[in-house]
């Protein structure tokens, strides 16, 4: 292959690079996928590598599924497997043949958000909470972060408690490990935790997996946290390659523990060399432009500016509106108006892009009422809708039957004579420790009348002859599957709902859920019915992305890796974008992270790029919103109405605006002994900066804190981040 036809002068460099160890910062729209692509190939053929020995990471499945159809096209190859999935899915890889050391069987089943809180729910009862008690939230954000940072329960010690009920959370953490293990499940966090803990502690299993990977390649590397990172390090033998590609310009999931010093630092840590590409092929000159204005505001960040050989194209258009409807109105007036002058444009080549969910509604009004058809991603994911959820459930315990989350959930579905007894038979499943399963054969035992038990029987039984008949191997497993739920009695059940467009609803998602395995099997003919399970454990929201004759609505978030003709970010008000509480709570960095997301959301356009932001009355930030302090950073004017003085005072104060005071988070303060709060005493927040204490609470361990300009905070009297000083120590 001649590469040098395929790619540009920068790319080229980056693709047949000899390096060791080397980092490819590529801006929006530069290419990376191409890069990636080309590097794979460059290897195999250029250099000699056996392609079994070359993994990639990348972020989502839809990216994967992507590269490897590339790779497999440059090469002219249809079957030979690539490497190429999401840290995720190696992990699971990785732990069906290894997890055995942690005395865990490896036909284990991964458990997603939805089953976790149904777990955490149950102990919470056990300590004597409601099932809608705030302490199951924060237990389960506890767990998570914990997990994140590469913490199991017995490596906390709490001298004192650093968020409220901490020694119970603590507990109830430890009692959620026992029953997952008891039900042979992990979570999400687990697969990386698991295969972090390995790979430092069993040398024999972290020398094997070193043998299987020569030349290691991560996308979106921008967004990889330390547990990631920590894999990926124990997977390079001494001689073996790393080899990244990412933008920190679009590091935008540090609230997810995502770490941008890693991409940023990584020549402390290897000897790299680093290669950018700032030529983009997406985008007009003039979103680029007002692209690299914004974002040259940020200093945590390696310098570029993206440039392109394309048209210059259309002017960034802004447009202030009085209320929020009359935003859509206008937005909807300009989709309408660039159809009339591009007949080939769809409506699949617009989206508009908002900060938060919450935000959709006036679209959404407006759509309705004007007959144009859209869809809103970020609601309720097709692997979350009850029905799916159900039938994965029943198939999950033909995998799994030690799963006592989804035999409790389908086991009276239909009814089967269960709905009082179930929770007595899980406490006597627990008690006893055996699996919910086979508690229900003994349901004679519980005073269910023999209709019932016949029922649950049957149920049984057909669970033992769908298991035998996908053991053998012989017929479709979608076949198998649907006549396993006509035979468990649910698809009659979906059918006999009395809503019937409810019903309707519910079926022809069983029937896409059906197309769906045959689609994976007939892509990955070589797959089992465990590795179904698995991917449909794994896919993210973004993995539902589909192209459609609609208009997109999406937070910024879910856009990342997307592009559109049109592009349009509504909403971009201080305070909403960026946003208030996000700025508030983490300073500077939270700010530039903000920034970064705007960047994000102007670089997924091609052709042209609209932005709007109306003059409403805030209610959550209780103040008139104003245009984001981002249009003067991307140097764009906006024009307000004229119809009312309230706008030209609001002008007025726009063109004024002065940035609030941020602070710079410092690191938290050493363990400290309680400190005995008075009201009057002066505090130090390492965040917040300076305030004085107004009220204590004694028995809560909580102070009410009045912070010099971000005004009263209720705080936990002990944490780390907060240190009583001296009245001269203010300044």
């Amino acid at each position: 292959m001649d590469f040098s036809k395929k790619l540009n002068d920068k790319q080229l460099a980056a693709v047949s690079t000899n390096e060791q160890y080397v980092r490819v910062i590529a801006g929006a729209g530069s290419g990376k996928t191409r890069v990636l692509t080309h590097r794979i190939v460059y290897l195999h053929q250029e250099v000699g590598v056996p392609l079994y020995y070359i993994w990639a990471l990348t972020f989502t499945n839809k990216a994967a599924n992507e590269m490897k159809e590339r790779v497999n096209k440059l090469l002219n190859q249809n079957n030979k497997k690539v490497n190429v999935s999401t840290i995720h899915s190696f992990c699971a890889r990785f732990l069906r043949e290894e997890i055995g050391v942690l005395n865990y069987r490896n036909d284990f089943t991964i458990y997603d958000e939805d089953d976790q809180a149904r777990i955490v729910k149950d102990i919470a009862v056990i300590y004597g909470y409601t099932k809608r008690d705030p302490i199951i939230r924060e237990t389960l954000n506890y767990i998570s972060d914990k997990k994140n940072k590469g913490f199991a329960p017995g490596d906390i010690k709490i001298k004192y408690e650093k968020i409220k009920d901490e020694r119970t959370i603590l507990k109830m953490w430890e009692e959620y490990e026992k029953k997952l293990k008891s039900m042979n499940g992990v979570d999400f966090d687990d697969l990386l935790l698991f295969t972090s803990k390995i790979l430092k502690e069993n040398l024999i299993v972290r020398q094997k997996w070193q043998n299987r990977i020569s030349h290691l390649l991560v996308d979106e590397f921008q967004d990889t946290n330390d547990i990631e990172f920590s894999i990926m390090r124990n997977l390079l033998s001494e001689h073996a390659s790393l080899y990244v590609v990412g933008d920190p310009d679009q590091t935008i999931y540090t609230w997810r523990g995502a770490n941008e010093a890693i991409i940023l630092e990584l020549d402390k840590k290897y000897n790299v060399k680093t290669y950018i590409l700032d030529e983009n092929y997406r985008s007009t000159q003039n979103v680029l432009d007002v692209a690299n204005k914004l974002i040259s505001h940020n200093k945590k960040r390696i310098h570029k500016d993206l440039f392109t050989n394309n048209a210059r194209g259309e002017k960034v258009s802004p447009f202030v509106a009085n209320d929020p409807d009359k935003e859509a109105e206008w937005v909807i007036n300009r989709i309408i108006e660039t159809r009339i002058q591009n007949e080939e444009a769809t409506y699949s080549d617009f989206a508009i892009l908002i900060r938060a969910n919450y935000l959709t509604l006036p679209f959404e009004r407006a759509f309705m009422r004007r007959q144009i058809p859209y869809k809103i991603y970020g609601g309720v994911r097709f692997y979350q809708r009850k029905e799916i959820k159900d039938a994965l459930a029943y198939f999950r315990i033909l995998q799994n039957d030690r799963d006592d989350i989804s035999v409790e959930r389908i086991a009276n579905i239909p009814a089967r004579g269960l709905s009082t007894k179930i929770l007595v038979m899980k406490d006597d499943a627990r008690l006893s420790n055996k699996p919910l399963l086979q508690v229900l054969k003994e349901a004679e035992k519980y005073c269910i009348n023999k209709p019932n038990c016949a029922k649950i029987a049957s149920f049984l039984d057909s669970i033992d002859k769908a298991r035998i008949e996908i053991e053998k191997n012989e017929r479709n497993i979608s076949l198998i599957l649907q006549e396993y739920l006509e035979n468990v009695g649910y698809l009659e059940y979906v059918k006999s709902l009395k809503d019937e467009d409810k019903s309707e609803a519910m079926f022809e998602n069983i029937k896409t859920l059906f197309i769906d395995i045959d689609r994976f099997i007939e892509q990955n003919p070589d797959v089992t019915f465990n590795d179904y399970l698995e991917n449909a454990a794994l896919l993210s929201a973004q993995d539902e992305v589909q192209s459609g004759d609609y208009i997109t609505i999406m937070t910024v978030h879910m856009a990342k890796g997307l592009e559109y003709d049109y592009v349009f970010v509504a909403n971009l008000n201080e305070g909403i974008f960026p946003n208030n509480r996000a700025v508030t709570e983490g300073g500077k960095k939270a700010l530039e992270e903000e920034r970064r997301l705007c960047y994000v959301a102007f670089t997924r356009a091609r052709k042209q790029l609209f932005l709007s932001c109306n003059l409403a009355y805030n209610f959550v930030l209780s103040s008139q919103n104003i245009p984001s302090r981002f249009f003067k950073e991307a140097d764009i004017t906006v024009k307000f109405p004229s119809s009312k003085k309230m706008e030209f005072d609001l002008f007025r104060s726009y063109q004024k605006h002065k940035e609030p005071p941020i602070y710079f988070p410092d690191a938290p303060f050493e363990d400290q002994e309680l400190i005995e709060w008075q009201v009057g005493d002066y505090a130090r927040h390492s965040t917040f900066g300076h305030g004085v204490v107004v009220k204590v609470y004694p028995a809560e361990g909580i102070v009410d804190i009045n912070f010099e300009h971000l005004g009263k905070k209720k705080l936990v009297a002990n944490h780390k981040a907060l240190k009583k000083i001296k009245k001269g120590d203010l300044v």
